[in-house]
């Protein structure tokens, strides 16, 4: 659900798992992860480029949900990267198609 919106500048909202009614469940994972976590999306102008800087956080978790929230920190990045720069050449794309039209 998003909590907060600036256009241009600041996404947030809280992510979780849910089952077919809508009911917040746990992550469908071997690891004990928190059911609801907090994320905020800061879009920022740097010389003309656009930088993005996400956090997220765990919400109403216990500390074995904290610890394993952490332990998955490294891959997490490393996902959330990976999604980053195929948004990246996607938007490079769409800018080359509209120079073209």
């Amino acid at each position: 659900m998003f909590t907060r919106i600036v256009p241009h500048h600041i996404l947030e909202f809280t992510n979780s798992f849910a089952d077919e009614n809508g009911n917040v469940i746990a992550a469908p994972f071997d690891i004990s992860l928190p059911k609801k976590i907090f994320y905020s999306l800061y879009f920022e102008d740097k010389d003309n480029i656009t930088v993005l800087t996400l956090t997220g956080s765990p919400v109403d978790a216990a500390a074995e949900e904290i610890e394993a929230f952490s332990a998955i920190h490294e891959s997490m990045q490393e996902g959330f990267g990976a999604t980053f720069d195929q948004l990246d050449v996607y938007i490079q794309r769409i800018g080359e198609n509209q120079a073209h039209s």
